[in-house]
């Protein structure tokens, strides 16, 4: 929620920033407490597709960190909400997967472990064989 500059209070309350500005360059106060939910989300969110896309691949997390190059304990760490990846480290871990950042972001909550070990396999087809397999999903919708 934004409010004015001029609407400031002396002091801000606990759940709340400092002024920042917004987009047009204007004070705004920002609720502190939603950013930090948001982020706690995102964090989650991020570790649990990891963890799903890992599983798929059956590679145990401290196989994972050091085929990375990294201590045995990382991919753990960021699974269990610890840290994340730098963003060169985050495309090293799509390699790793081999699946594209996008596929990696792509994951719903609707999505469930089988669907999400199909298209990680999906990924690492030919095109020849993707187009072999559209041809069969079609044949089976029915």
């Amino acid at each position: 929620m934004k409010k004015d500059l001029n609407d400031l209070p002396e002091r801000p309350e606990r759940s709340e920033c400092p002024v920042q500005a917004d987009r047009s360059g204007r004070a705004a106060l920002y609720n502190y407490t939603d950013m930090q939910e948001s982020t706690v989300q995102a964090r989650e969110g991020f570790a649990g597709r990891l963890s799903a896309l890992r599983m798929a691949r059956n590679v145990s997390a401290r196989e994972m960190s050091l085929s990375l190059g990294q201590g045995a304990g990382y991919i753990n760490n960021i699974e269990n909400g610890g840290n994340l990846p730098s963003m060169g480290m985050f495309f090293e871990i799509c390699e790793f997967l081999k699946v594209s950042p996008e596929t990696f972001f792509a994951y719903t909550a609707q999505s469930r472990p089988g669907e999400m070990r199909l298209l990680t396999l999906l990924e690492t087809l030919p095109k020849e064989k993707k187009d072999v397999l559209l041809v069969l999903a079609e044949l089976l919708k029915d």
